[in-house]
């Protein structure tokens, strides 16, 4: 018999099918990756708008003459009183799917939302719902000076 070298045609099969095999394999695992990645990356931008309108809110609410003038479902407005020493209102409007501040969008793409006055005049709850990062929050006034 002769040395045979070389691949028979079942040994070829065989390879190309664990080829195949080894692809698919790779590819299931980083479709599920970049998807979850993209997932991360969504939830992150709300959670940035979320904290963006937090900071804003914060800063008046802060404020030592802070007044809430009104509150509905959909809206607030605030008396502040600025770095100059005048009083003007600040107003927080859910609409459009969006989130203003007077007239400033401050966040985008809010899906559900709503404001609403606690038990006392001095304490509110926001809840936002931004695509899929959802938080309930509870603010308090500055409470006045003794």
């Amino acid at each position: 018999m002769k040395d045979e070298k070389g691949i028979t045609l079942i040994a070829l099969i065989t390879y190309v099918i664990l080829m195949i095999f080894t692809v698919a394999g790779v590819t299931a695992v980083t479709n599920s990756l970049y998807s979850n990645v993209k997932d991360l990356d969504g939830d992150a931008k709300s959670a940035a708008d979320f904290a963006k309108f937090n900071m804003y809110f914060i800063k008046d609410i802060k404020n030592d003459d802070v007044k809430l003038v009104s509150c509905s479902s959909n809206q607030i407005i605030l008396s502040v009183t600025n770095e100059s020493g005048d009083t003007e209102n600040v107003s927080y409007s859910l609409q459009s799917g969006g989130l203003y501040r007077n007239s400033v969008k401050i966040c985008s793409n809010i899906q559900a939302g709503e404001i609403s006055q606690g038990s006392s005049e001095k304490e509110i709850f926001v809840y936002l719902k931004i695509d899929n990062y959802e938080k309930t929050t509870a603010y308090m006034l500055e409470p006045d000076e003794l």
